[in-house]
């Protein structure tokens, strides 16, 4: 306060003197220059108008009477003009006529102030002259500002009135002190009383949210929380997004809150996580038609020997009945008349055309082959089933093998033709949390693929490649790897095989979506890895690492 009293003191204001008396001039300048005015003096009118308009005095004391133009024409040319008409004007003038001083106050002057002067009244006036203009100046730069400060507000709560987000503001208490159009429009926020504008009256479980906000802004900034806003008589899913507002000091003065109406992006999810399992169980049967035929294979193979079977124990059981009949007639003959050769030779003969130790040979074989048969056919049928199952939304424990071992039932009659397969299964891995129907599809693509390699390295040879299927425990996770000896995956691809819709193949022989799938079950919704190894020439490795904890995705 001192420096700027002292500031004040030392710079009290410009006046221009327009008098052609240098008697005059020696006068003012003396009295006035001791009291710490800035002093600029003329002798004619003419030099008034542009000297004012580049030194901008607090005021003008002008003489009346000059040798060029008189000083009510230079005090009207200066209030003609808008760039000067604010400077104070008092005439300074021998002229005491009241006629004279009210045609120069009509003219816009402030004062008339009469020679010869009286020193302390012309301190006194001229410091309050010169205080008036500077108070005035001050006071207009200040509602320039002003102005452009509301024009500004009003640009920003336009802005914020036509946000896609509630905007918010309150003070240390928690009042609401501005919310723009969407806030009031999503609450119904119209207050009458203070407590209508308490910012917890809006949301579910306010006392929690106002401390936990105001809590967690001053400690990081900008913070963010999930709640449910009250919209009348239901509820909104948001995500408020929280800073701090600090004084220049750094002082809490209270709150901005930004409000995400979650409702539609909520919406959106869903939609989106119905395309995504409509498009899984899509890829699921296309997977499934592309290995009917195979399956249907694999069915027929025990069914035809089951049925050559059954024929021939058919066969066999008419031969035995018709000894048995014979054999029921010689008894018969025998108890009555004694032996009968004729029946005695016709049981020799049935017993040679059935062949009994051949049946007491075959029968027993043939019907534990037609049961492995039956056996083969119910775990096709039951694998089927397993495979085919949509599954559950929820992670269950599940064990790996048992999963694999049904997908790779299911893909038999794809890569018996192409590959021996070897599996190798760590009979210690424990469950793992795990949506079995969607992991199975994830095997059944890689199996897939590494058939499709293989396949485009022996073509028809006849030869075969190799495929190793194993699981272990690494670490946290479970893991399961796939390798395979086809061709490797070309390094100029590699950054591009997870990528949807992207493949190498020929048309028909896939549609780019089963590695992306695989990524999007694994990654995203098991929370777990999925990677791959890779030699052009020798083969890749797709490795598969499941969390033993379960992982919301």
């Amino acid at each position: 306060m001192e420096n700027n009293s002292q500031k004040e003191e030392l710079d009290k204001g410009c006046i221009l003197i327009v008098d052609d008396s240098s008697v005059m001039q020696h006068h003012l300048k003396t009295w006035l220059g001791k009291a710490g005015y800035e002093l600029h003096f003329v002798a004619s009118g003419a030099e008034v108008c542009e000297l004012v308009k580049r030194i901008r005095p607090h005021l003008i004391l002008l003489d009346v009477m000059l040798p060029d133009m008189s000083g009510y024409e230079v005090c009207k040319a200066l209030k003609k003009n808008e760039e000067t008409s604010d400077i104070p004007v008092v005439f300074v003038s021998s002229l005491t006529e009241v006629d004279e001083r009210i045609k120069g106050l009509q003219l816009g002057a402030l004062d008339f102030i009469a020679k010869p002067i009286e020193k302390r009244v012309l301190l006194t006036k001229t410091d309050t002259y010169v205080r008036l203009c500077r108070d005035d100046r001050m006071l207009k730069s200040m509602h320039a500002k002003l102005q452009v400060s509301c024009s500004e507000l009003k640009q920003f709560s336009l802005a914020l009135d036509n946000a896609s987000d509630a905007v918010v503001f309150t003070d240390t208490q928690g009042l609401i002190t501005y919310s723009n159009y969407l806030f009031q429009l999503l609450t119904h926020y119209s207050p009458v009383t203070e407590a209508d504008r308490m910012l917890a009256n809006y949301f579910i479980n306010p006392a929690n949210l106002q401390s936990e906000l105001y809590r967690e802004s001053l400690e990081s900034t900008p913070y963010t929380v999930e709640s449910r806003m009250k919209n009348g008589t239901t509820e909104l899913p948001v995500i408020i997004k929280c800073s701090a507002i600090l004084d220049e000091s750094g002082c809490h003065k209270g709150l901005m809150l930004v409000i995400q109406d979650q409702t539609e992006r909520i919406k959106a999810d869903a939609e989106r996580k119905s395309l995504e399992m409509e498009l899984f169980h899509a890829q699921k049967l296309e997977a499934v038609g592309q290995l009917a035929s195979g399956i249907a294979h694999e069915i027929n193979t025990p069914v035809q020997f089951i049925g050559d079977n059954i024929h021939f124990i058919q066969d066999s059981l008419v031969q035995l009945f018709e000894l048995q009949q014979i054999q029921t007639r010689l008894l018969d003959v025998a108890k009555e008349k004694g032996l009968d050769d004729a029946l005695t030779n016709a049981v020799e003969q049935a017993q040679v055309n059935a062949d009994l130790d051949y049946l007491r040979e075959e029968l027993p074989l043939a019907i534990s082959q037609s049961l492995e048969g039956v056996d083969r056919v119910a775990s096709i049928v039951l694998a089927m089933k397993e495979f085919a199952h949509p599954g559950t939304t929820e992670k269950a424990p599940a064990c790996l093998q048992e999963a694999i071992k049904t997908t790779l039932t299911v893909a038999r009659n794809k890569w018996k033709y192409v590959a021996a397969l070897d599996t190798d299964f760590d009979d210690a891995l424990p469950p793992v949390p795990c949506l079995v129907s969607e992991f199975n599809q994830v095997i059944l693509n890689l199996i897939v693929n590494a058939c499709d390699a293989i396949s485009d390295i022996v073509g028809d040879t006849g030869e075969k490649g190799r495929i190793w299927v194993s699981t272990r425990l690494a670490g946290a996770y479970a893991e399961v790897r796939i390798k395979d000896s086809g061709g490797g995956i070309p390094e100029k691809i590699q950054s591009r095989i997870f990528d949807p819709f992207f493949t190498t193949k020929d048309v028909g022989r896939g549609s780019g979506q089963g590695l992306a799938i695989a990524r999007e079950v694994i990654v995203n919704k098991h929370g777990g890895k999925f990677f791959f190894e890779t030699r052009e020439g020798v083969g890749t490795t797709f490795i598969i690492q499941l969390p033993l904890e379960s992982v919301s995705g």
